[in-house]
C-alpha cells in the first residue's frame, strides 16, 4: 500500500513538472487529466460535481486546468457546483469555483441562484462573497419569489439593504405571497429600512395576495412610527384587504387603540 502511494505521489510530481513552464503555470489539459486519474476521478461533469461536493479544492482546480465546464449541472436538481457549494456554505469551494469562472447567475431547477440558496440556508459569509461580485443578479427570484433584498429586510440588515438599493435592487418585487420588501419592513417595524425603500420608489399601497398593504402590517403590529411614515409617503388608509378590512380595522382587531385612532383620523383627512 505504501509503495503504491509513493509511486502515485512521484508520478504526480513528474506530471506537474512536465506540465509546468518556467513561470510555474497550470498543468496542460492532458497532464491535468492524468492527475485527476491518479486522484480517482474521470474527466467528466459528474466527477467534477462529485469533487466539488467532496470539498476537494485541488481536484476542482485540476478539473479547470483540464478544461471542464464550470457550469455543469446536476441532472436531478439542476444545481451547478457553485449553487450546491453555496447551499452548504462551503466557502473554499465557492471561492475556487468563482475563480474558475463559474457563472454566479446560473439557476437550478427551482430557479434559485447561488446567492439565493446561500441566503435561504443562512450561510451569510458565502452570501457576502457572492454579493461582492459586480455581475451578480440582485433581482433574481427563486420559485418562492424571494429576492436578496427581501431576505436582508427580514433580517434587519440596514447597511446591506441600502447597498442593494444603491446597486439597483428592485424594491417592488414580491414573494410568492405577494409581499414586497416594504411589507416585510413594516412587519418588522424597521423605520429606517421603510424610509430607505420609500426613497427608492417602493409602492406604499402595494397589495399582497390577501389584499394586505404595508400599512396594514404596521397596524397589526402597532408600529406607529412606520405607519406615520407610510401615510406621509402616500399610503391610503382607506384601502381594504380581501376580507374588506382597512388598516384601522386591523389595528382594532389587535387591540392597538392608539394606532386605530391614528388611522381613523387619517381616513377622515383623506
Amino acid at each position: 500500500m505504501k509503495l503504491h502511494l509513493y509511486l502515485s505521489l512521484a508520478l504526480c510530481c513528474l506530471v506537474l513538472l512536465a506540465a509546468c513552464g518556467p513561470r510555474n503555470q497550470q498543468p496542460t489539459p492532458g497532464a491535468a487529466k492524468q492527475l485527476l486519474k491518479l486522484r480517482g476521478y474521470e474527466f467528466d461533469e459528474k466527477s467534477f460535481l462529485r469533487a466539488a461536493a467532496a470539498s476537494d479544492a485541488f481536484a476542482v482546480n485540476t478539473f479547470f486546468a483540464a478544461g471542464i465546464n464550470p457550469n455543469a449541472k446536476d441532472e436531478s436538481s439542476g444545481a451547478t457546483a457553485l449553487i450546491a457549494a453555496a447551499s452548504r456554505g462551503d466557502l473554499p469551494i465557492v471561492q475556487a469555483l468563482l475563480k474558475g469562472n463559474a457563472n454566479v447567475n446560473e439557476r437550478d431547477s427551482a430557479q434559485f441562484t447561488a446567492l439565493l440558496r446561500a441566503l435561504q440556508n443562512k450561510h451569510d459569509e458565502g452570501a457576502e462573497i457572492l454579493l461582492a461580485r459586480t455581475d451578480v443578479d440582485l433581482n433574481a427570484q427563486g420559485s418562492n419569489g424571494m429576492t436578496a433584498l427581501i431576505h436582508y429586510v427580514i433580517r434587519n440588515q440596514d447597511k446591506t439593504v441600502q447597498n442593494l438599493l444603491d446597486r439597483g435592487a428592485n424594491a417592488n418585487l414580491s414573494d410568492d405571497e405577494g409581499d414586497a420588501a416594504l411589507h416585510m419592513a413594516a412587519y418588522r417595524g424597521n423605520l429606517n429600512i421603510v424610509q430607505m425603500l420609500l426613497a427608492k420608489g417602493a409602492d406604499p399601497n402595494a397589495k399582497n395576495k390577501a389584499g394586505g398593504t404595508p400599512l396594514m402590517w404596521a397596524a397589526v403590529y402597532g408600529h406607529e412610527d412606520v405607519a406615520k411614515s407610510l401615510l406621509e409617503k402616500g399610503a391610503d388608509p382607506k384601502l381594504k384587504d380581501a376580507d374588506g378590512l382597512t388598516a384601522a380595522a386591523w389595528a382594532k382587531r389587535n387591540q392597538r387603540d392608539d394606532m386605530a385612532q391614528l388611522l381613523l383620523d387619517a381616513e377622515k383627512a383623506k
